[in-house]
């Protein structure tokens, strides 16, 4: 996997790989086509883009080529992946075999603490997927997003969280402000509610607290 940095909002230096097989260059002077589909930061989508193919007349740039990124395509923080298309006349093939390369859009020095993040309430849709090691505090509603590199998009961790359902819980009474079932907030179904001075236990059922049995006083 070849993995390149640049700064947001940066279009230069222009990426540039070289395809191989077996560790050698491919020379790609009989290629029909070639092409990057290239997913950007906060898009599930891919889009095309051009691949400048160096003079493959010359064996030292065999394989040798260059992605080429528009305008607003390095806006936001985050990874570009793509994958590099190359037709022949017997058909297609793609690099690399395994994952994608990537480019890792930084800020630049004088707006690291700062600058134009997707808003975490653009991700009403909200998924597991492989949490990226690019966490921010998105400064629009001072939410926790995390940029998620399998969705393609930008998650918000604390909606996401707290749309969890919890696990379920013991409780006594007498503890925390809860003297009886009913002051159990939202139950959930597994919840255990015991009185110690009697032994009672109440278990939730999903629908209402029934009495369960009684485990031996205080």
């Amino acid at each position: 996997m070849r993995v390149n940095e640049m700064k947001v909002g940066d279009l230069f230096p222009r990426p540039r790989l070289r395809l191989q097989a077996d560790g050698v260059g491919v020379d790609l002077s009989e290629a029909v086509s070639v092409v990057a589909r290239v997913r950007l930061p906060g898009s599930a989508e891919s889009v095309d883009r051009e691949i400048i193919v160096a003079d493959q007349s010359v064996p030292a740039n065999y394989g040798v080529v260059t992605l080429v990124l528009l305008a607003g395509d390095t806006d936001y923080r985050g990874t570009i992946t793509f994958d590099i298309e190359v037709e022949w006349a017997t058909g297609v093939q793609t690099w690399p075999s395994k994952g994608y390369f990537k480019i890792w859009l930084l800020e630049d020095a004088d707006s690291a603490q700062g600058g134009p993040v997707p808003s975490a309430s653009q991700n009403d849709s909200l998924t597991f997927g492989r949490i990226y090691d690019v966490s921010i505090t998105d400064p629009q509603d001072g939410q926790f997003i995390s940029y998620d590199e399998d969705l393609g998009r930008w998650v918000n961790v604390d909606a996401l969280l707290a749309s969890l359902p919890r696990a379920p819980q013991w409780f006594l009474s007498g503890v925390a402000g809860h003297a009886d079932p009913a002051d159990i907030d939202s139950p959930v179904t597994g919840d255990t509610f015991l009185y110690p001075a009697s032994g009672d236990l109440f278990y939730y059922d999903g629908d209402s607290w029934d009495y369960s049995a009684t485990i031996g006083g205080a």
